[in-house]
């Protein structure tokens, strides 16, 4: 027993980063899914019961992390779908946004009433963030200045509006610790 401990120890140190928990999301995913409130909290205790999240948890801080961590994929994130998903409501908006790790980059699909918008793409630059339509043609790109503020300009380098340190240190706080990417790899900081 004391073998296999130290097995696992050593496993968990050698993944290197906390990496996504894919089936650990699939498995919380799976039950929340139930739109009964008495089923999913039923279903809930059983997965918690018959250590299913232990299981989940172990599979993905020694296995699937590992793997994440040293090839930059995960084997449970097998199609498009399955790439780290963020939705954001507000009344009928709505934005969804989707991380693909192979290429840095956010995509971003609005709707208002369920009803397409638009869809732009955001990727990490050496001085900010670069915002493209779908053709792939430069929308705004935002920069860092060296006193801590941010730059928005547009498509023809015109300023669009810049925030003072102290709003991007505000905004920065509001963010919390959520970050769409490994830490140890950054974030792309919208």
């Amino acid at each position: 027993m004391q073998k296999v401990l130290a097995l696992l120890l050593v496993a968990a140190l050698l993944s290197g980063c906390t990496g996504s928990f894919v089936m650990t999301k699939k498995v919380y995913e799976f039950h929340r899914n139930i739109e009964y409130k008495w089923g999913d909290e039923a279903v809930f205790l059983v997965c918690a019961y018959l250590p299913v999240y232990a299981i989940a948890v172990l599979g993905d801080t020694i296995i699937f992390n590992s793997i994440e961590f040293w090839t930059d994929s995960n084997p449970l994130l097998t199609d498009k779908s399955d790439r780290p998903v963020r939705v954001a409501k507000y009344g009928d908006m709505k934005a969804i946004m989707s991380y693909d790790r192979k290429t840095d980059t956010i995509k971003v699909d609005t709707f208002k009433s369920d009803v397409p918008v638009s869809s732009f793409m955001l990727a990490r630059t050496d001085s900010g963030v670069v915002m493209k339509g779908p053709d792939g043609a430069v929308i705004a790109v935002s920069s860092k200045g060296t006193d801590g503020s941010v730059s928005l300009k547009d498509a023809d380098g015109h300023l669009v509006k810049r925030f003072s340190p102290e709003a991007v240190r505000i905004a920065k706080q509001r963010r919390g610790s959520y970050e769409l990417a490994c830490p140890a790899r950054g974030s792309i900081v919208l």
